[in-house]
Order: structure tokens, then C-alpha cells, then sequence
């Protein structure tokens, strides 16, 4: 039996929970086409929604996180309008647009792919992080910051891989790719609405030399993304849109 993963806190309540291993909310489909996974087998299994979960979470802590999941949901619905206001002007004649402001709680969303990223490799081989001291199991610095607790310092944290010019694919899809050096997980990408972000947990923070190409291909299987223009921002203050060269849409990234 699974353990809860928050019970380094020391305030379990209740019995073991079904916690859903990626936001339920973030879906509209209720069967899910799901691959990666251990019991997947290799192959791409369909799984209805509801039960793409895990009892690893007690009550008390599963309800506590509910406010990530509600910023997950919250940002997946901001990048659907955004990308879909872009495309329609995209098509339109370059002209001085209505700028359409949007905001975003980056705090809690980096909280929503730490708890994501915890959800997915709890009770696996690999430790997560380097101050990790057991497999499979996060360490209590990552627990505490995953409810809020303490934050991530240094450079650890939320990054964006972005372009100039960089157009993202709308799309329900999410992917969730570790990266990591031995056994060691030091990072996840998880790609969201078309976007391609990567959580880092090492102190000296996300750079292209090190080696995150194998989750990019895994996420990009038919490398419609240039990898090599890709740069990563730590923190991103905004996403700009400048359709025909005029301001179109701003998302605010709130820290």
C-alpha cells in the first residue's frame, strides 16, 4: 500500500485518497489515450479519466493542494483564450489592436507541476532532487514547497522554453518527460496547452547544455519544434503577442 507522499509534514488526516496523477479538470474527454506509464506496457492504453489516479495522498493533504489544481485548470483555460484570440487575428489585416490583458499565478502554477511532478515518480526507483536521500520518496524540502510552505530558491524553478516567434499548438495533450543524471530526477517537462515547460530542481538552474533533449524528442516525437532556438526563462514576467508587428495580447505572469 502506498503511502501518503505529504507525510513528512506530520499532519496526515483521514485514509489514503485517490489523487489524480495529472489535474482531472484539465481534460474535456472522459476516456483518456494515456502511454508512459509502467502498466501501459509500451503501449498507448485508453483510460477513463476518473480512474487516472493513485493512492498517495491522505484526505487531509489531497484537499489541501486542491488550490494547484485550480490554478492548473485556471492557466490551461488563459492559454485556450489567448491561442485562440491569436490565431483568429493571425488571419485578420495587421491593425491596431484591442489589447486583451491576461494574468497569471505563477507561484501557484510552479506548485501545481511540483506536486505533478511528485505525483508521477513517488514510489519509483529514481530519487527526485538532489538533496533526495531515498528513492522514490520527495524530500521534505520539496513537500514543504509543494503546499506552500517555503519556496523554490536559487535557480530552481518554473522555465519556460520559448522564441522569439515561437507559435504553440493548441492542443488537450499533456506530457510529462523526467530528466535527470543517474538516478537521479533533477527536472520534468511537461508540455500544457502547446507550451513547453520545464521544472528544474538543481541550484544552478536550466541550461541547454545539459541534457534535456531526450524529454524535448519525447514531446516532440516528430520534431516540428526547432529545439536549438529554444531558450529557457526562469520566472517569465509575460507571454507577448504582436501579430502584424502591433501589440495584441499580454499574459502577466504574477510572482
Amino acid at each position: 500500500m502506498y503511502k501518503c507522499w505529504a507525510s513528512p509534514l506530520g499532519d496526515c488526516e483521514g485514509p489514503l485518497s485517490d489523487e489524480h496523477i495529472v489535474t482531472a479538470g484539465l481534460f474535456d474527454d472522459r476516456v483518456l489515450k494515456v502511454s508512459g506509464f509502467d502498466w501501459c506496457k509500451g503501449a498507448v492504453r485508453e483510460i477513463p479519466r476518473d480512474r487516472l489516479v493513485r493512492r498517495i495522498l491522505c484526505r487531509g493533504h489531497n484537499g489541501r493542494l486542491e488550490p494547484t489544481d485550480r490554478a492548473a485548470i485556471y492557466a490551461a483555460r488563459v492559454f485556450d483564450e489567448w491561442l485562440r484570440l491569436e490565431q483568429a487575428r493571425q488571419e485578420m489585416r495587421p491593425r491596431r489592436w484591442r489589447v486583451s490583458n491576461f494574468e497569471i499565478n505563477g507561484r501557484d502554477l510552479e506548485r501545481w507541476f511540483l506536486k505533478t511532478t511528485i505525483n508521477s515518480t513517488f514510489d519509483k526507483d529514481q530519487m527526485l532532487g538532489p538533496s533526495a536521500t531515498e528513492s522514490g520518496k520527495p524530500p521534505e524540502e520539496l513537500v514543504r514547497i509543494a503546499f506552500g510552505l517555503d519556496s523554490l530558491s536559487d535557480k530552481r524553478g518554473l522555465y519556460v522554453l520559448a522564441s522569439e516567434g515561437y507559435t504553440a499548438i493548441n492542443s488537450d495533450r499533456i506530457s510529462l518527460v523526467p530528466w535527470g543524471q543517474g538516478d537521479f530526477v533533477i527536472g520534468m517537462a511537461i508540455s500544457l496547452r502547446g507550451f513547453v515547460f520545464m521544472l528544474c530542481l538543481i541550484p544552478t538552474g536550466l541550461n541547454l547544455s545539459e541534457a534535456i533533449d531526450t524529454p524535448l524528442r519525447a514531446m516532440d516525437p516528430d520534431q516540428k519544434v526547432d529545439r536549438m532556438k529554444l531558450r529557457p526563462m526562469r520566472h517569465p514576467k509575460a507571454f507577448v503577442s504582436k501579430p502584424g508587428g502591433f501589440l495584441s495580447s499580454k499574459i502577466v505572469f504574477n510572482w
